[in-house]
């Protein structure tokens, strides 16, 4: 079951081409820019680092997309500009955005 659950996250982590996921309980953007709270916060940390990490395991190039940020608020600002232009879209679509656009840096 472990190898199975691996290989669909990392399926659904590295494709770049669609982010169709069922989700539960996640912020959307609307919300992020009503209010990013701690607690949104806290999940974006928890997103971002989840999809590094399978990223690194699966020894793809850029080894760690996320050394190129200083900051998390780094990371904060650039989710709130992209919710402010995407309010329809989920925080986890801005995460992902957020990541491929650290990968290609």
């Amino acid at each position: 079951m472990k190898p199975y659950l691996y290989a669909l996250v990392l399926a659904t982590v590295s494709s770049g081409a669609s982010l169709a996921q069922t989700e539960f309980g996640g912020p959307d953007c609307g919300q992020w820019v009503a209010n990013s709270s701690k607690t949104r916060q806290a999940w974006l940390m928890g997103h971002l680092s989840g999809m590094n990490a399978i990223h690194v395991v699966s020894g793809k190039k850029p080894k760690d997309p996320l050394d190129k940020l200083s900051s998390m608020d780094q990371a904060d600002l650039w989710i709130t500009n992209y919710c402010k232009a995407n309010p329809l879209k989920t925080l986890s679509n801005a995460s992902f955005a957020l990541f491929q656009e650290l990968k290609k840096r």
